[in-house]
């Protein structure tokens, strides 16, 4: 797999751009539809019955990985968000 990482662009007016990345914005997506579902799924576990020793091993299972993901993410955001704000830099809104 080779990675290429797009090359800074600049605006008519001078402003330095990014080229957007269709297919990370597709996956931001995709990963925003699972999680919504992940949320749905939760939520439809019924709290007063939840039991036993397969549920409690699911579910520490998934509360690992639903961790690690979001350790994973946290860094991610805060990648794009350096990166958001530095392209924001003295632009008027």
């Amino acid at each position: 797999m080779v990675l290429t990482f797009p090359v800074l662009e600049t605006s008519p007016s001078g402003q330095v751009t990014y080229p957007p990345d269709r297919q990370a914005q597709r996956l931001r997506q995709a990963l925003k539809v699972t999680s919504e579902r992940l949320a749905d799924l939760v939520l439809d576990i019924p709290n007063q019955t939840v039991r036993g020793p397969e549920t409690r091993s699911e579910l520490t299972s998934a509360l690992g990985l639903l961790n690690e993901a979001a350790e994973l993410l946290d860094r991610t955001r805060e990648r794009e968000l350096d990166r958001f704000l530095k392209l924001c830099a003295g632009r008027d809104f």
